[in-house]
């Protein structure tokens, strides 16, 4: 309704200036002079504050005036209000996660150097989660970022602490080693302090952090940031499952689980640069994944698989089948940006084959000519309520 009563009142406002301008109008004003109106009255409406109404107008410009050089004007003027508005949408992101992140190294960081008593850890939270909001508010301000790029920094913490935490465990770095005897010879085996684990999460975590804010001053969409973060996770799950499918046990199995997930976080930027998805079609194809995996899991319970190598393949293959599908059907949506600018009435209430339309019952500026009292042609402001509009 809000988004309606902003339409309305950018008509109103166009249709007032359209009736300003037709004492110099021409004989019989065309189609390309009614556009033009209307984006200056947009424009006048963006200037006094009421945005809404302006981008509303500027979209019924496109929509029904294609073609024409003022409908260029307006998908201009369009992608740089998206433009505004997609730079501060990830602000709010980034300062919660970060204050979240901030608040796990405060209790990382006493862990690493074995505390064991409260006090370090409650010292670590009063600092970190603090640091975490007000130094990440100071960097969102002078840094507008967008969700894409926000979500990049969140994937980057995350990420970069799980595989600094997996290749210690591979390589055993900071492991304890002891020898024994036992009647048959020495044996010598290996532990892990929970310092040693720490420590690698707190040098994941701040590498994760440095690469973040790299990442927040690159320039990338948010449909690319949403591919990368969903085909790292996907690449983990297909890791894991080639190792399990391979008889891969322990580090073997971990280190093909960190290997894929990598290189599907690879693969995944020049897929999005041949795909090009929404954010949507990442969503849409992701979750036809989940399903796919999830109908397979139902499989293994159903049929009560007990081979561990047989009830990994059933949700991988289910979640493969899902992944494709869902890609499919999500290559077939086109982006809202795109649809915007196909000349197809978006306030039709029924589009066959984007020629033939039925409109809403609305009322819409227009121009009629009229014989003047000194003989001339003159155009007269109007209302028209189209109901049926085609094109062949």
């Amino acid at each position: 309704m809000r988004h309606l009563r902003s339409f309305l009142l950018a008509l109103c406002l166009g249709f007032a200036a359209s009736t300003l301008r037709t004492t110099t109008a021409a004989a019989q004003q065309t189609p390309a002079d009614t556009a033009a109106i209307l984006v200056q009255a947009a424009r006048e409406l963006d200037a006094r504050g009421r945005h809404d109404a302006a981008e509303e107008l500027l979209r019924y410009v496109v929509d029904r005036y294609p073609g024409t050089p003022a409908a260029a004007r307006a998908a201009d003027l369009l992608a740089g209000f998206r433009r505004a508005v997609t730079l501060g949408g990830g602000r709010t992101a980034f300062v919660v996660w970060n204050t979240l992140f901030m608040s796990w190294l405060g209790i990382a960081a006493p862990a690493a150097f074995g505390a064991e008593t409260a006090a370090p850890y409650g010292a670590g939270l009063l600092i970190g989660a603090p640091l975490g909001f007000f130094a990440s508010r100071a960097y969102a301000s002078a840094t507008p970022m967008t969700a894409g790029q926000a979500g990049l920094y969140s994937l980057s913490t995350v990420w970069l602490s799980w595989q600094a935490a997996g290749w210690r465990e591979i390589l055993g770095i900071g492991d304890d080693e002891f020898c024994f005897q036992t009647p048959t010879g020495e044996v010598c085996d290996s532990s892990t302090p929970d310092e040693a684990v720490f420590a690698a999460l707190l040098v994941g975590g701040a590498a994760g952090i440095g690469t973040g804010l790299a990442l927040t001053r690159v320039d990338v969409n948010d449909g690319t940031a949403a591919l990368i973060r969903h085909a790292s996770l996907w690449g983990t799950w297909y890791g894991f499952a080639a190792g399990v499918l391979a008889g891969a046990e322990s580090n073997t199995l971990l280190t093909t689980t960190l290997l894929g997930g990598n290189a599907f976080m690879a693969a995944a930027l020049p897929i999005a640069s041949a795909w090009r998805p929404s954010t949507g079609q990442v969503r849409i194809t992701s979750a036809a994944g989940l399903a796919g995996g999830i109908a397979g899991l139902g499989l293994d319970l159903l049929f009560e698989v007990d081979d561990d190598q047989a009830a990994v393949l059933i949700p991988t293959a289910g979640a493969t089948v899902g992944l494709g599908l869902g890609a499919a059907l999500a290559s077939r949506r086109r982006p809202l940006e795109r649809r915007e600018a196909s000349g197809t009435p978006r306030l039709a209430l029924i589009t066959l084959d984007r020629r033939v339309a039925m409109d809403l019952p609305l009322p819409l500026p227009a121009t009629v000519p009229q014989l003047s009292r000194d003989g001339r042609i003159r155009p007269s402001p109007a209302v028209q309520i189209r109901l049926f509009q085609a094109h062949f």
